[in-house]
């Protein structure tokens, strides 16, 4: 059988105050739907309340499953508190920027070849309307 063609979607994790990531999930759909990525286990086994370092993720996704134009990336982490990042950084904004993390979104772009077999996706972007600099994310 052949092989399932696959984009690596992959970041990084952090949450504060010595609180261990947990769970990062990743949508395809602006948030419709999500899924949970794999964390990487020197990030995620970090001691309980002295989890200092960054959280690698990863999360394979099936061409087949995508269709071509854009995708509307999401992701958002879980620390062991159960705390998760909100949606949009308007409700925890302050006047210095700080602690801040909202959903990290990115637009992928998806193009297929005239046969279907040749997939090409265009670097991550900013979604539309949204800054580049809004605001810090901790999942990226």
């Amino acid at each position: 059988p052949e092989e399932e063609p696959l984009i690596p979607l992959r970041g990084y994790a952090w949450s504060g105050g010595g609180r261990r990531v947990i769970r990062v999930d990743v949508s395809l759909d602006g948030g419709d739907t999500w899924r949970t990525a794999d964390l990487d286990r020197r990030g995620a086994d970090q001691p309980a309340k002295r989890a200092w370092a960054w959280t690698p993720w990863e999360l394979d996704v099936d061409v087949d499953d995508l269709e071509d134009g854009d995708l509307q990336v999401c992701c958002k982490a879980v620390d062991d508190s159960y705390n998760s990042q909100p949606e949009h950084i308007r409700p925890i904004w302050n006047m210095r920027g700080l602690l801040n993390n909202a959903w990290y979104r990115s637009t992928i772009t998806i193009r297929r070849g005239k046969n279907g077999d040749d997939v090409q996706s265009e670097n991550p972007r900013p979604p539309d309307g949204v800054a580049a600099t809004e605001g810090t994310p901790s999942t990226e």
